[in-house]
């Protein structure tokens, strides 16, 4: 290797640095002080006494450090072929390669328009053949196959029927458009029994109506009179027979004795008679 020439070099285009391994010596970044000569042979001029050649200190690959042999030299092929063979690796250019071979290779579901379908030993399992259909309806409506078990299956068709589907114009939008069906089948209850949140609106009116029963004239809101006998009155209290029958002799705990009584306006009780 041919000596650059640095006899023009001086001092002042040269940066000293401390050195990190030994703080009272100094090197010279990319230069190997004391050793690089110029072209006369001679050591580079303005150069320290005290000064040492730029040294690498520690090499390290994934975080070990890698060993110089006697002559200083780490190589840097025979360290990474021990660490791992570079053989079981890409380039990218073989990378690019086998990505295009493998999106070329995958399966790819594609559509033919055919004009009768193939044999099945002559279909392509990732091909939908789609043949017109000859129904008579009007437009270009085809029948859609593909290999299945050994043979062409049909899956669909390019037919699209909206028979009973209703069009925004068939909604109602208002009321007055609907059908009352409220009251349809309506029947009044055959027995008096509770609402529950389950009934429908027709069945808990009909145990309404027949709770109603007898209660209120039809159509009328004003106050009713009305009757009942004793037995129709199921918490009718237990009365005493002079409650109803009004005779004295009916009454319990009648005052027997005169003394029984208050006197309270003062009837003479007794009469002293003189001699």
């Amino acid at each position: 290797m041919t000596t650059p020439d640095l006899s023009s070099l001086t001092a002042k285009h040269v940066q000293i640095v401390d050195n990190p391994t030994n703080p009272t010596k100094k090197y010279y970044p990319n230069t190997l002080a004391k050793y690089v000569t110029n072209n006369s042979g001679g050591n580079l001029g303005n150069v320290p006494a005290d000064a040492e050649k730029n040294t690498i200190v520690t090499i390290k690959m994934n975080g070990s450090n890698l060993t110089p042999d006697a002559n200083r030299v780490v190589d840097l092929g025979t360290v990474i072929s021990s660490h791992q063979s570079l053989g079981s690796y890409y380039t990218k250019t073989e990378t690019d390669s086998a990505i295009s071979t493998a999106v070329a290779n995958a399966s790819h579901l594609k559509r033919s328009i055919v004009q009768s379908l193939p044999t099945a030993s002559n279909a392509d399992e990732n091909t939908i053949y789609m043949i017109l259909a000859n129904d008579g309806a009007t437009g270009d409506l085809y029948d859609e196959y593909i290999l299945a078990n050994n043979a062409l299956e049909k899956i669909g068709s390019t037919r699209t029927d909206l028979t009973g589907y209703a069009q925004t114009s068939d909604l109602p939008t208002k009321l007055s458009d609907l059908t009352d069906d409220l009251m349809t089948s309506y029947a009044k209850a055959s027995s008096v029994s509770a609402v529950s949140g389950s009934d429908s609106v027709r069945v808990a009116i009909g145990k309404l109506e027949k709770a109603l029963d007898g209660k209120q004239a039809s159509g009328s809101y004003a106050s009713a009179v009305h009757t009942h006998t004793k037995s129709e009155i199921t918490d009718f209290p237990n009365l005493a027979t002079v409650a109803t029958s009004g005779a004295y002799s009916d009454l319990t705990g009648k005052p027997t004795n005169v003394s029984s009584f208050t006197n309270d306006m003062n009837y003479l009780s007794f009469v002293e008679i003189a001699d």
